[in-house]
């Protein structure tokens, strides 16, 4: 994987399961803004982190078959260790 632009991180996003009620969604609708840091090239942000993404800035990219988000640093709400 090569690397990524400063301003910017590429995350491997969680998939959601189910709803907060309890639902089962079927896997087309299975979407998550969370997700796990496996780029950045921002500097409060680490690899491995757990990161929350506005979801209209995220752009899926596909990298050797596996599918990430690219997204810029004001697309990111919320950081967790």
């Amino acid at each position: 994987m090569g690397r990524i632009p400063k301003g910017r991180i590429l995350v491997r996003m969680d998939e959601a399961k189910m709803t907060t009620g309890g639902i089962i969604l079927p896997s087309e609708l299975r979407k998550s803004n969370i997700g796990t840091v496996a780029q950045s090239g921002i500097s409060l942000v680490k690899t491995g982190s757990k990161v929350a993404l506005d979801e209209e800035q995220i752009m899926e990219i596909e990298v050797e078959g596996k599918k990430y988000a690219s997204v810029k640093e004001d697309a990111i709400l919320m950081i967790t260790k």
